[in-house]
């Protein structure tokens, strides 16, 4: 039933009548949560359990999707009733680092379904590379690029990067996930204030682009990113 409604199948009869067999209604609005766990033993003999018990009683379609992969489909999504299962999700993470959890755009229709999956699945990916848990509306600016491997998009983020050596991406990686606050960049790098400053302009003599300037920051985040996407798909 899962895969026909975030596929974009007709609700034709048979459907309808597999969904009047629910002991819920199907009613909006719907989000969509994608969980994968690269540890397939832990995840087989666990995750079921820990979505028995997160959803017990509750209007909620979970279940295995594919090869280490679940889904959860959450109904009548006001914000009371989706943030409790959020900050599970959350809490189970902390318990299991290598948990990703890809959470979809809120849809009112059941019509709009795959709309809410695709969000979900673009998420995951982000969240393999920031190791948290990830929202749609956090990376959609990137869901609007062509093909990661399309010859432009490699064209951008190489011309951007060309010129950096591993510790500089690091650096500058480490900046954006510190929101550019120097202080905490610095302390996350475990070096002086005045270095990282130091090496920042350096990335900004290399590239043309100032990762302290919001414009320049902007097309540096993207090529980090894009960057990232593309080398773990090569893996």
């Amino acid at each position: 039933m899962f895969e026909a409604l975030v596929h974009g199948s007709k609700l034709d009869g048979a459907l309808n009548e597999r969904i009047q067999k629910l002991p819920f209604a199907l009613s909006g609005p719907f989000q969509v949560i994608l969980v994968s766990l690269n540890e397939a033993s832990y995840a087989e003999n666990t995750i079921p359990f820990f979505f028995e018990d997160l959803f017990y009683k509750q209007p909620v379609l979970a279940g295995h999707s594919q090869l280490q992969e679940y889904y959860i489909l959450l109904t009548n999504c006001g914000e009371q009733n989706c943030r409790p299962i959020i900050k599970a999700l959350r809490k189970q993470k902390q318990k299991l680092p290598s948990l990703q959890i890809g959470v979809g755009p809120v849809v009112q229709h059941l019509s709009q379904l795959p709309y809410s999956y695709q969000g979900a699945r673009t998420a995951l990916k982000f969240a393999t590379i920031h190791n948290e848990l990830t929202f749609f509306e956090d990376v959609e600016l990137f869901s609007l690029f062509k093909p990661r491997e399309s010859e432009e998009v490699q064209a951008f983020y190489h011309r951007i990067l060309k010129n950096l050596d591993a510790k500089q991406l690091e650096t500058l990686q480490s900046f954006f996930d510190c929101n550019l606050q120097l202080k905490h960049c610095a302390q996350q790098l475990n070096i002086h204030r005045h270095t990282l400053t130091y090496r920042l302009n350096k990335i900004r003599e290399l590239t043309g682009y100032d990762p302290q300037y919001f414009e320049d920051a902007v097309l540096l985040k993207m090529a980090c990113t894009l960057r990232t996407l593309q080398t773990m798909k090569a893996i």
